[in-house]
């Protein structure tokens, strides 16, 4: 797999505040933020609404980032001026740092009081944070969807972030699972079953051997005594 910055090559951001996954706003449905990133559903996390590619600057690889949201194949920039809101809506990656729209260039970091698959965002133009909207929004649809608002803590949002896997590999892995587990009861059940053989096996052995003594002549209480 491969790592970019920090982060998987294909990912998925799971937000931390709402417990639901980034996700691409895909129809009229969300109103005026269609095509905007939001956590306003419960999304699975194998669809391309969810699936984002981290593609590597050419200017600074190891800390900056382009996001590609792969539905509909666009890169993550402003919508606009007014309220800053995060959209796949570029045809193409822009470096362009003196350009506070049209950029594409995000910096992800890792809080170190927070679990290591945490992350935030940068805007890397105005080095604001990436942050989901709240009720104080006032619009319902603005609620939880992605924009860049301030440097402060109090305006980040934190993803949990793991690597995208597609519904084959889901399954596969699932199946994969299943095998390891039946093939550890099939283990169990032949380990036990031996056992059991084995332990018939001594007592059968222990039954004939004093079967024999006693058909021999001696008492059982003489047996017993000698076993003593």
């Amino acid at each position: 797999m491969a790592i970019v910055a920090g982060l998987p090559q294909y990912v998925v951001l799971r937000s931390k505040t709402y417990g639901t996954y980034l996700h691409y706003l895909w129809n009229d449905e969300f109103g005026e933020m269609q095509r905007c990133l939001g956590a306003k559903r419960e999304v699975d996390p194998v669809s391309p609404f969810v699936k984002l590619e981290v593609v590597p600057s050419t200017t600074n690889p190891s800390s900056y980032v382009h996001l590609r949201c792969s539905y509909d194949n666009k890169f993550l920039q402003l919508k606009d001026m007014t309220w800053y809101w995060v959209a796949a809506i570029a045809d193409a990656p822009n470096e362009d740092i003196s350009d506070p729209v049209n950029c594409t260039l995000f910096q992800p970091f890792f809080p170190t009081d927070q679990p290591p698959n945490t992350v935030g965002f940068n805007y890397v133009p105005n080095q604001k944070r990436v942050y989901l909207a709240n009720e104080s929004a006032g619009n319902p649809d603005m609620f939880q969807v992605a924009m860049v608002y301030g440097p402060e803590e109090e305006w980040t949002s934190y993803f949990e972030f793991a690597a995208w896997e597609s519904y084959e590999d889901k399954m596969k892995a699932k199946d994969e699972v299943i095998l390891a587990w039946e093939a550890y009861e099939e283990e169990r059940k032949t380990k036990l079953e031996a056992e059991k053989l084995a332990l018939q096996s001594a007592v059968s052995l222990a039954w004939n051997s004093f079967d024999g003594n006693v058909t021999a002549g001696n008492s059982p209480a003489s047996i017993v005594k000698s076993k003593d």
